[in-house]
C-alpha cells in the first residue's frame, strides 16, 4: 500500500513539475499513466448523468476496425459514469464539494440485500391462515367455473349468462383478496442519492478494474475541463482474451476468491486509485 501512494506521488509532482498546468491531459489508474494524447475525451452530461470517456485510442473509428488487426494495441480506456438521483449543479467547481461514495456494486449487493429483506418482512406479515383460506375459496371457485363451462359447451346456458355466473363467482373472491394481508403488504424501493462507476482497461495486462468501494471525488468539471480523483477498494479481473490465453492463465484469472462479490473469483483486489485531470476534446449536454 505504502509503495503504490509513494508511486502515485512521485508520478505526480514529476508530472507538475515538468509539464505547464495548461497543457495537462493527466489520467492515472493506481500508478499507471495514459498516455497524455488521447484520442477520445469525451463528456455527456444529462438531468441526472454525468459519462466520461477516456481512450488512448479511438477504437470506434472506421479506420481502427478496418485495420482488422487482432495484435494491434488498441490502448488504455477508462469509462466513468455517475448518477445523481437528485440532479446536479453543473458547472461543477472545487467549493462545491462533490463527493459520491456509493459504487454501482455497492449499489447492486445493496439492493439485493434489501429485497430480500423485503421479501422476508412480507412472508412474515402474511397470515397464514387467511392465505389456507383464501386458497380453498380458490378452488371452490376453480371447480365451479369448469361446471360453468360445462354447461355453456352443452348448450344450456347462454354466453351472457355464463359470464353473469362467472361474475357472480369470482367478484366476492376479488374483494376479499383486495382487503387481504396479502395485498396490503408495502414494499419499499431502494435507491441510493448517488452512485458512481467505472471500468479500466489496461490494454497491457489485459485486465479491467472496477471499483468496489470508496469515493469519488469531482473537484471541478465544466465544458472545457474535467478534474477528479477517486480512492478505495477496487477488484480486477481478467478479460476474456486473456483468460483463453491457456489453462494457467485461466487459473490465475480466477485465483482469488473476491471478498467483496459472493461466490466470484478474480485476478486481484487491492486498494487503488485514480487521479483524472483533462482537457475535453467533444462535450455534449443532454439536459
Amino acid at each position: 500500500m505504502k509503495q503504490f501512494i509513494l508511486k502515485n506521488t512521485f508520478f505526480l509532482v514529476l508530472f507538475f513539475v515538468s509539464k505547464p498546468i495548461d497543457a495537462q491531459q493527466t489520467v492515472i489508474v493506481n500508478g499507471e499513466p495514459f498516455k497524455s494524447d488521447l484520442e477520445i475525451a469525451e463528456a455527456q452530461i444529462s438531468g441526472e448523468t454525468i459519462m466520461i470517456r477516456l481512450y488512448e485510442i479511438d477504437k470506434f473509428n472506421p479506420k481502427h476496425e478496418m485495420d482488422n488487426c487482432t495484435e494491434c494495441s488498441d490502448g488504455k480506456s477508462l469509462d466513468m459514469d455517475i448518477e445523481f438521483n437528485r440532479g446536479f449543479k453543473f458547472p461543477i467547481e472545487e467549493t462545491d464539494s462533490v463527493f459520491i461514495k456509493v459504487s454501482h456494486l455497492q449499489q447492486g449487493l445493496n439492493m439485493h440485500k434489501h429485497d430480500s429483506e423485503q421479501v422476508q418482512n412480507a412472508q412474515n406479515s402474511i397470515n397464514k391462515s387467511e392465505v389456507d383460506a383464501m386458497q380453498n375459496k380458490a378452488e371452490v371457485i376453480k371447480e365451479k367455473g369448469k361446471e360453468i363451462t360445462k354447461l355453456l359447451q352443452e348448450g344450456k346456458i347462454t354466453p351472457q349468462e355464463a359470464e353473469k355466473q362467472l361474475l357472480t363467482l369470482t367478484q366476492p373472491f376479488s374483494e376479499d383478496l383486495d382487503n387481504s394481508s396479502v395485498s396490503n403488504i408495502e414494499v419499499k424501493d431502494y435507491k441510493e442519492s448517488s452512485v458512481y462507476g467505472f471500468s479500466f482497461y489496461n490494454n497491457e495486462t489485459l485486465t479491467e478494474t472496477k471499483p468496489f468501494s470508496g469515493y469519488l471525488y469531482i473537484k471541478e468539471f465544466n465544458k472545457e475541463r474535467f478534474i477528479a480523483e477517486y480512492r478505495g477498494e477496487m477488484i480486477e479481473q481478467c478479460v476474456e482474451k486473456r483468460a483463453a490465453q491457456s489453462i494457467e492463465e485461466e487459473k490465475k484469472c480466477k485465483s482469488v476468491s473476491s471478498q467483496y462479490l459472493p461466490d466470484t473469483k478474480v485476478l486481484s483486489e487491492q486498494s487503488g486509485g485514480v487521479y483524472i485531470d483533462i482537457s475535453i476534446k467533444a462535450f455534449f449536454d443532454n439536459r
